[in-house]
């Protein structure tokens, strides 16, 4: 019985909801039986991201396991709201380090910024089940449901529209199963993509959205992922101050802020900001912050992302070798970021136009405008071809305009600017979503615009289908 109602309360087996309290005693068992070998303690590094029916009976199983070799340690930021009823459990008040107090030489030590863990897993525990099956939605679909945002398993970029798709089914399973408040790192994703692709009313509307949730709980990260959707957009639209504001929100420029994670995702859009803004000092204290505790390390992306800004930044300067920044954007496997690729040779390019190298510029130019109109990015593609017009190429608009459209791409797009939704469509069509959001994004460029918005006006007064 016991294990049924923990099977039911994972969503691991079916049957009606149990009673917290069967599955508080559920988990007491699992835990008595487990600390049989040795003594067992279970670590929540931060209550308040527990949903409520996780909270309240993790709290009646704290209470109750006196007497078991077996222990509960939960963290939480003084005055965080959260759902755990601590009643007379006994509670640690941890004050800061003082500064400049020498810590541990631990190879996990705090550096510049970089908050330490507090605790590392045993390699065997971290190790990968072989008998799991690898990589994809199957792996993610056996284990049970996965919140949106924390099913990113499988360590290779995904292809945008198989991302949104996965969002939108990680975001189906939150609403599904309560997880309300892992939902915003799902919201991100598909907002940053809304971005990139022109669709920035939308995005907009998602950043205000967090805005609203995250303040009156002082949520940082929301609001970090707020600002890091304003900032994208405003680079999309090349309004480069408003894109520095955001950017220097999350992380001012030459500092890697505590506990701020969210600082690496937008480490270029502050230099590339700053860089058009004639922040160059700022970019540079930026670039020497990262540099100096080797963010390039920790991944790929980053290595082509700290290594290429900085060697942009440095041909600023007059006689400065351009070997540098070739060798970043040319390294094996930077294709796998294909725009974050596309951004920096977007920004390359631009500076090699300033410094009369045209041949150069041209030829960085022109592989990030085919990689943004590949990935559908019309914002970046636009920038892209108005840079390389500046260096003297004419852009063919042969494959624009309402004639370029198919007849399948047409028939969306006057629904679409009739008012439909992309869901309203696709059922009307016999088409999925996805597919309809597909053909959306391509019928922007060839139609020249940036959003949906903009449909009714291009489309003027095409009768429909």
């Amino acid at each position: 019985m016991l294990a049924g109602a923990l099977n039911v309360a994972l969503d691991l087996g079916a049957g009606p909801p149990p009673a917290q309290l069967l599955v508080a005693t559920a988990v007491l068992a699992l835990l008595e039986r487990g600390a049989k070998g040795q003594p067992l303690l279970m670590v929540i590094d931060d209550l308040p991201w527990l949903d409520r029916a996780s909270a309240l009976v993790l709290g009646m199983v704290a209470r109750r396991l006196t007497g078991l070799p077996a222990g509960l340690l939960a963290a939480s930021r003084t005055g965080e709201p959260n759902f755990f009823e601590q009643g007379n459990l006994p509670v640690a008040r941890v004050a800061p380090r003082p500064a400049g107090q020498p810590g541990q030489d631990h190879p996990h030590r705090h550096r510049r910024g970089l908050p330490r863990p507090a605790f590392c897993l045993p390699r065997a525990a971290a190790a990968r089940d072989p008998a799991r099956p690898r990589g994809g939605r199957d792996h993610l679909r056996h284990r049970g449901p996965v919140p949106a945002g924390r099913g990113r398993l499988p360590h290779r970029p995904l292809p945008w529209d198989e991302a949104q798709e996965l969002v939108d089914e990680g975001l189906q399973l939150c609403a599904t199963h309560g997880y309300d408040l892992l939902t915003w790192p799902g919201r991100l994703t598909s907002a940053l993509l809304a971005a990139t692709r022109g669709d920035c009313e939308r995005a907009i509307e998602t950043a205000r959205d967090m805005d609203a949730w995250a303040t009156p709980r002082r949520a940082g990260i929301i609001g970090a992922y707020a600002s890091h959707i304003r900032g994208l957009a405003a680079l999309g639209q090349e309004d480069f101050e408003t894109a520095f504001r955001n950017a220097a929100a999350i992380s001012p420029p030459g500092v890697l802020a505590p506990y701020a994670p969210h600082a690496l995702w937008v480490f270029h859009d502050l230099v590339e900001a700053a860089m058009y803004t004639g922040r160059e000092a700022a970019a540079a204290a930026h670039i020497a912050a990262a540099r100096e505790c080797h963010l390039e390390r920790l991944s790929p992306r980053l290595r082509l992302v700290v290594l290429a800004s900085a060697a942009i930044a440095a041909i600023a300067e007059p006689g400065t070798d351009t070997a540098a920044p070739e060798h970043a954007i040319t390294e094996p496997g930077n294709d796998r970021w294909p725009f974050d690729l596309a951004r920096i040779q977007l920004a390359y390019g631009s500076h090699l136009r300033r410094i009369k190298r045209t041949t150069d510029a041209r030829r960085q130019l022109a592989g990030a405008a085919e990689i943004f109109r590949r990935l559908g990015a019309v914002p970046w593609a636009a920038r892209a071809d108005r840079e390389l017009r500046a260096t003297g190429i004419t852009i063919s608009t042969t494959d624009a305009g309402l004639a370029s459209l198919t007849p399948q791409q047409r028939q969306i797009a006057l629904l679409a600017a009739a008012g439909h939704t992309n869901k309203e469509i696709a059922t009307r069509l016999f088409l999925s979503p996805r597919t309809v959001s597909t053909h959306l994004y391509q019928v922007f460029p060839k139609l020249g615009i940036t959003s949906r918005a903009a449909l009714r006006d291009a489309l003027g007064d095409t009768p429909p289908e």
